[in-house]
């Protein structure tokens, strides 16, 4: 099943409605997925690590606390207490 596609969006608040937006939306099956290893939990001033096995033109994306983002597999840090 491939729900992928153009999807419209509109939102009711108080009787009114926004004008429609329109995104493009990408399902992947997640079985193709690899596993994701991390080497969590971490203690402070430690660097945590993210790895998977090799995968051709993959791209990694992730979110962090705070707004923190990232689009590399490489390792980060260290955290800083709070």
């Amino acid at each position: 099943m491939n729900e992928s596609g153009n999807y419209q969006l509109t939102i009711p608040i108080n009787g009114c409605t926004s004008p429609p937006t329109t995104t493009q939306v990408l399902v992947v099956d997640a079985s193709f997925l690899p596993p994701i290893a991390t080497n969590s939990p971490i203690f402070v001033k430690e660097k945590w690590q993210l790895s998977t096995p090799s995968v051709t033109s993959a791209q990694c994306f992730w979110t962090g606390p705070n707004g923190t983002i990232g689009t590399a597999m490489w390792s980060f840090g260290p955290v800083s207490e709070k």
